[in-house]
């Protein structure tokens, strides 16, 4: 099943969408691989006031307007790169909630996300729910404008301090897609279930990963991947 199936039964249960609109969305869903809930408001289905209500319901997260938050540093450390991550998974640090990061998103199917944005600011993340627009344009503040297609800048931010090096950025990606890192964390996730591992924890420190497995309630550390390929598996998982 997939796991936006039971939050569109839930839609269409409370008349917010037909059965003929919603599967109209899946349809899409499945052909464009685009996020489940950005083509419910992109078609004009529901507007994204009345969805972000029905989500933060269905998952139990907060709703926060970003206008109400005041624009603070990133309150964690983060390599100048997370720029575009943050971009394309629709996603923001908020502030410090005591040992938490908020970060806000508007789409909290994307777990995976965040457990990689969690790994990459070493500290666990509390999700809340916020507007496309306001998570948009608090990345734009705190980290530039995004760059066009051509190279050219989206704007003067461009040479503000943090933008991002999307040469950088394309190389990583293309690390993370090589066949010897997928095979890497594959075999990190197998030995895992092979030991009956409750937890993996896999730790970016600034010249290693740290990974351990939890087994019966204690942590116990494994051999960690080869430190040269420490960000294309922090950028993979």
């Amino acid at each position: 099943m997939e796991p936006y199936a039971n939050l569109a039964e839930k839609l269409v249960e409370r008349k917010l969408l037909s059965d003929e609109e919603m599967e109209r969305v899946v349809k899409l869903q499945v052909e464009q691989r685009a996020p489940f809930t950005r083509l419910i408001v992109e078609l004009g289905l529901l507007s994204e006031d009345d969805l972000l209500p029905v989500l933060r319901d269905y998952f139990n997260i907060p709703l926060y307007s970003l206008k109400d938050e005041p624009l603070t540093p990133v309150p964690v450390e983060l390599d100048s790169s997370i720029a575009e991550f943050l971009r394309s998974a629709c996603m923001v640090p908020v502030k410090m909630d005591g040992r938490d990061l908020v970060v806000a998103t508007n789409n909290p199917f994307e777990m995976s996300r965040l457990h990689a944005l969690e790994l990459a600011a070493g500290v666990k993340i509390k999700p809340v729910l916020a507007k496309e627009k306001e998570i948009t344009a608090r990345i734009e503040a705190l980290f530039g404008a995004a760059v066009a297609p051509d190279g050219a800048p989206a704007s003067s931010a461009r040479e503000i301090e943090g933008a991002v090096d999307e040469e950088d950025v394309a190389h990583l990606r293309d690390m993370a897609s090589e066949v010897p890192v997928i095979r890497m964390v594959n075999q990190l996730l197998v030995r895992a279930m092979e030991s009956r591992a409750s937890d993996v924890h896999i730790e970016p420190f600034e010249n290693q990963l740290k990974v351990r497995y939890r087994i019966d309630g204690i942590l116990h550390e494994v051999e960690p991947p080869p430190r040269e390929l420490k960000a294309a598996v922090v950028s993979r998982l």
